[in-house]
């Protein structure tokens, strides 16, 4: 079983879990900091290790992580970085994920490439980029609901009729 790192801003927690659920749906094992991170441990080495350990790192980008100067997803892309540089060239293990109209920040990945060069998912065309995603991560047959649709703007979390 697939397990993927998700980084990303409190702002889209909603959307985040959205795509949890999708995920956890197609048998991949998820890890959120909210959920994962039990009271007392050391939350710094814990998220290093659910880096590490991942076999995704997604990072979503969106205008609200753009918009935040601090925040603790710029750390985690650093260490992610860290750890992409040390695996086989050719390997797809960091996904930069948009979910809206917003600019992936041009972090440098060392040997003249950015975050730019790898391809990253658009979940603003929903149905496609969720299958996108869950192939690129292993999954043969994905199930998705695609009556939720992201379209231009953030994922409509209302029930279905």
């Amino acid at each position: 079983m697939s397990e993927v790192f998700i980084s990303y801003v409190r702002e889209d927690e909603a959307v985040v879990r959205h795509i949890c659920r999708i995920l956890t749906t197609n048998g991949i094992k998820v890890w959120l900091d909210k959920e994962q991170l039990e009271p007392g441990v050391r939350w710094k080495t814990s998220i290093e290790n659910a880096i590490k350990r991942g076999l995704f790192f997604l990072s979503i980008h969106s205008r609200a992580r753009q918009n935040r100067q601090e925040s603790h997803v710029h750390e985690e892309l650093i260490l992610a970085i860290e750890h992409f540089r040390k695996r086989s060239y050719g390997t797809t293990w960091l996904i930069p994920i948009k979910i809206d109209d917003c600019e992936i920040e041009n972090r440098p990945l060392g040997g003249g490439e950015s975050i730019l060069d790898l391809q990253w998912c658009d979940l603003r065309n929903w149905s496609n980029g969720i299958s996108r995603l869950l192939i690129a991560i292993g999954v043969k047959h994905p199930v998705v609901d695609f009556r939720k649709p992201l379209g231009s703007g953030p994922i409509d979390l209302a029930p279905s009729a």
